[in-house]
């Protein structure tokens, strides 16, 4: 099984898996924001993270890498929303499930 160590795995796994080549081209042209892990990423009721892409034309996209947990592996998908009410991440863990501004994603949780 994949383990991410860290925000650039991620990243790098993101990019040779995005749902799009247009997602893709956002990725290394745009802001990536990581926002964190979620305890179930809707379609599906397996955990992940998220990001938010914004490509240079200002377009933004919401990118998740869920883990499959009956077959150990991942699948990246895209996102309508974010579901913030499963952010799980704990501030002071210093983690990619904490994401980029987790005082902010606390907030949005708690909305």
């Amino acid at each position: 099984m994949i383990r991410f160590a860290n925000r650039t795995e991620l990243v790098l796994w993101v990019d040779s898996h995005a749902p799009s080549r247009t997602i893709q081209r956002a990725l290394w042209d745009g802001e990536v924001e990581l926002l964190g892990g979620f305890d179930e990423l809707p379609p599906s009721k397996y955990p992940g993270w998220v990001f938010r892409i914004v490509s240079k034309y200002h377009k933004e996209y919401f990118v998740a890498v869920v883990c499959n947990m009956k077959t150990k592996s991942f699948f990246c998908i895209q996102l309508e929303s974010v579901p913030w009410k499963l952010w799980n991440g704990k501030l002071g863990r210093k983690s990619i499930y904490e994401g980029d501004k987790p005082e902010k994603y606390k907030e949005l949780k708690n909305e």
